[in-house]
């Protein structure tokens, strides 16, 4: 599964700027909805901007993390620099983990939202 991650991930690092400008405007229509400013008055656009907020920043965590993978160490090294490559391998596979619980939830929480949405 890191193998895969980080494949899609640098494939696709051009949405990067995409993502982070995606992000930012649903933030920017959440917080005016949440607050009653500017056009965004109503409460209407809340629930979609927060589903956009939450997918936005799952997107960028995949983007920024699971680029630079260290590739699998040679015969030839040294017993420390191993297990130091064991930790870092280590440590990636826990943020896959994470990302992929996180994935699950933001999914949950997608439909839940948007069940409440349509509902209205």
């Amino acid at each position: 599964m890191l193998k895969t991650l980080s494949s899609v991930s640098s494939k696709v690092t051009w949405l990067k700027p995409i993502v982070v400008m995606t992000g930012l405007a649903c933030l920017a229509v959440f917080c005016s909805s949440l607050f009653n400013l500017g056009y965004y008055i109503e409460e209407v656009y809340l629930i979609p901007s927060l589903a956009g907020l939450i997918w936005s920043l799952l997107l960028f965590i995949m983007l920024k993390t699971f680029v630079n993978i260290p590739i699998k160490s040679d015969e030839t090294l040294t017993f420390i620099s191993k297990i130091k490559y064991w930790f870092v391998r280590l440590g990636y596979r826990i943020l896959t983990v994470i990302f992929l619980l996180m994935t699950v939830a933001g999914l949950i929480l997608s439909f839940r939202l948007f069940s409440v949405w349509f509902v209205n």
